[in-house]
């Protein structure tokens, strides 16, 4: 095999991957075989901070074979377009020495305070070490502004699932705030003065670097709570199966759809359960806040508990065999001292009037009164029905009316009928076809976009999730179509429950989606019965791509390897699925081409440019797909792949392989594919290839409503499981 020019293999970026079922982790990557060059390498790659009084900064450059006096030819790329900085064109080594400066100038005062100027620098590729870093952008600039507020506190939830520790221990944290974007916020609760707070101890398999780290908070207008988007370093590395990796904790799931927090009276809270994910380099790792209850606190502000949870015990048949109850059961906050609680019968939403009435003791309520221990109730009903508990937590000298609760319930009484089922219609169509509304087609033509809608009765429904993605990644993922939609879909209770109370039926939607594909919408309801139930039901759009889409057998003399064309969610584009991932790009239907740059959207990683790897899950091998003009793979390029009059592609413009590398030392190993120009290209009838599970497809939120204001229940208009659910109160 000919010389690979792999310099890129320590990554240039740290990437953040998705913890779905097809993982594709970057790979560390240690040095191997003393090279037969000079080896030049750079030993560090941090980010190097400045001040505005600074006009030049040093980066080390080093060598392994060291004998005698050299010129190292290098060349630098303005990423940042900014213009500020002046590289040298070479750098010297004296004979015996194996480490040279590098100066890099420029002028402090031109530099944003807070502004990472990219800088790339690539060391001549003949005197390239194979194995360390000889080509990385280098982030330069002057250390953000940030002002100390004081010690405030940090309620964890993140230590919770690797450690197994018991969630909302409280910790002592210097609260920052950003001093030019004062709606940023940090704390540093992995400091290793803070972590044996909450560990009991600093565990051995942490080990600290010299980068601090924190857990950042950005509040927007509306009082919402996000991490930056790419996560927060914890500041350490942990050992993760052999491998001592950095950690982070990142927003989950990482699309930019995870449930934010919210900013009130002082207090950061994030109280959905399982929205972050607290996880290594290689996106090893376990969900963090798995009990929502994370929380930072100003300078000043305490964080207080008094959530509660209610759920129906059962009914219970005193000896009498004619007198019945209900049995409640209760979960209570730390700071819950007591609770007063009330049973009506009916499916109440609207509790502002029924709290008022239990905090002033109403004579015209049967108040029950218990202390925080008391959390198991039997309770008299009149008969067969929905109930509501209304609960209101007492603590710290006060009713705390705003963390008051209604649970609604079925209780079957004595001698009752059989449980009801609540009718649930749920469909799946163009967005003209859900609303009946031809006036929606220009601005959401059929072949791009969709909506569902569900018909039911607000009353019977207590939660509804739905995940809304492509059939060909749903069963390749090869995962339980509920699990689907439990882990990855969206909660959409209340804009549905609201829809339902006004018109009986609610429109979802639109959602952009992929011209051509066969597009299922999964939802799961809890209703007040005790059902959990399941439904689906699936659309497929016509396809404007110009393509004749679907799966395509690729062969050239030993190497055959399935891959899918996909169209886009936009006219012009088209998706190319290698090896579970998606590559997006540009037809050009003069030309008869289709263009793959190497940009891969799921992961924020580059394949065709050498810039990223992943590895298999015993971790060792890494694996490259490169794109290349010539049979060496030492040119990258674009993919381009042409297409005949019937839209049918048929050859392949460039060299395609996916390389093997040992994780051992680095040595090439094999070829996953290898495909040339003179690759044999068939369109194939589809299978289930494997893929990654993407985050369920957002709504565009865009008021839509059906064209009838009532619509008849359909029968089972598709298949539905249902099943009993015990409710379980979490915390």
């Amino acid at each position: 095999m000919k010389k690979f020019n792999i310099i890129g293999l320590l990554l240039a970026f740290v990437g953040v991957l998705s913890l779905a079922s097809c993982e594709h982790p970057q790979a560390d990557w240690a040095p191997g075989a003393q090279d037969e060059n000079m080896g030049v390498y750079f030993p560090q790659t941090k980010n190097l901070v400045v001040t505005a009084e600074d006009t030049f900064v040093n980066i080390p450059v080093k060598r392994n074979n060291a004998a005698e006096e050299a010129t190292v030819t290098l060349r630098h790329e303005d990423v940042s377009s900014c213009g500020f900085f002046t590289v040298p064109s070479s750098v010297k080594f004296a004979a015996g020495e194996n480490e040279a400066t590098l100066k890099v100038t420029f002028d402090g005062t031109k530099l944003t305070p807070g502004v990472e100027y990219g800088l790339l620098i690539k060391l001549d590729g003949e005197q390239a070490s194979q194995y360390g870093v000889a080509e990385h952008i280098f982030k330069i600039g002057i250390a953000e502004p940030w002002i100390s507020l004081g010690q405030g506190l940090y309620r964890d939830d993140i230590f919770t699932n690797p450690y197994q520790i018991n969630p909302g221990t409280l910790v002592p944290v210097e609260v920052f705030q950003h001093e030019l974007e004062p709606n940023r916020y940090r704390v540093n609760p992995f400091a290793a003065n803070a972590i044996p707070y909450i560990l009991g101890g600093v565990p051995e398999d942490i080990v600290y670097g010299e980068e601090a780290g924190y857990l950042e908070l950005i509040v927007a207008e509306d009082g919402t709570v996000t991490l930056p988007a790419d996560g927060c370093p914890t500041g350490f590395k942990m050992d993760m199966d052999g491998v001592v990796e950095n950690m982070w904790v990142v927003p989950y799931p990482m699309d930019g759809s995870a449930a934010p927090g919210h900013f009130e009276n002082g207090v950061f809270w994030f109280t959905t359960p399982s929205n972050m994910v607290f996880m290594s380099d290689s996106g090893n790792g376990w969900y963090a806040n798995t009990n929502g209850l994370l929380a930072v606190a100003l300078p000043g502000y305490e964080i207080t508990d008094f959530a509660m949870g209610a759920v129906y015990g059962g009914m219970i048949v005193e000896a009498d065999n004619v007198t019945s109850s209900a049995i409640i059961n209760f979960g209570v906050g730390v700071d819950v001292e007591s609770f007063d609680f009330t049973v009506l019968p009916g499916n109440i939403t609207d509790i502002t009037a029924t709290v008022e009435a239990i905090i002033a003791g109403s004579e015209d309520l049967t108040i029950y009164q218990a202390k925080a221990n008391e959390l198991s109730w039997k309770v008299a009903l009149d008969g067969a029905g929905v109930y509501t508990v209304v609960a209101v937590p007492y603590g710290k000298g006060e009713y705390r009316a705003a963390d008051a609760i209604a649970y609604a319930f079925y209780y079957p009484g004595l001698g009752g009928t059989e449980t009801p089922s609540a009718e649930i219609a749920v469909y799946f169509d163009s967005v003209v076809g859900i609303t009946g509304k031809e006036s929606y087609e220009e601005q959401f033509p059929e072949a791009y976009f969709a909506a569902a809608a569900i018909v039911a009765k607000a009353d019977e429904i207590k939660s509804v999730k739905m995940y809304v993605g492509r059939e060909d990644v749903i069963v390749g993922s090869g995962l339980d179509r509920e699990d689907i939609v439990a882990n990855y879909g969206d909660d959409i209770t209340a804009d549905v429950l609201q829809g339902l109370a006004a018109n009986g039926s609610v429109v979802l939607g639109p959602y952009n989606l992929n011209t051509g594909s066969e597009v299922t919408a999964m939802f799961i309801f809890e209703t007040l019965y005790g059902e959990t139930r399941f439904m689906e039901a699936k659309h497929t759009l016509p396809n404007a791509s110009g393509l004749d889409l679907g799966t395509y057998n690729f062969e050239d003399g030993d190497y055959a390897e399935l891959m899918s064309v996909i169209g886009a969610e936009a006219g012009g584009y088209a998706y190319l699925c290698v090896d579970a991932y998606e590559f997006l790009g540009v037809i050009d239907a003069e030309a008869k081409t289709v263009t793959f740059d190497g940009a891969e959207p799921n992961y924020n990683a580059y394949l065709f440019n050498q810039m990223a790897f992943y590895y298999d899950s015993a971790k060792t091998k890494a694996y490259g797909i490169w794109s290349c003009s010539d049979e060496a793979l030492e040119t990258a390029c674009d993919l381009v792949l042409s297409f005949d009059e019937n839209g049918t592609i048929t050859s392949m413009n460039s060299y395609l392989a996916l390389c093997i590398f040992s994780l051992a030392d680095g040595s090439f190993v094999d070829y996953g594919f290898f495909f040339s120009p003179a690759t044999t290209i068939t369109k194939v009838q589809p299978e289930a290839a494997k893929a990654s599970l993407k985050a369920s497809a957002k709504s565009l939120n865009t008021e839509l409503k059906m064209a009838k204001s009532e619509v008849s229940f359909v029968a089972e208009p598709c298949q539905a499981k249902r099943k009993m659910k015990a409710n379980a109160v979490q915390f």
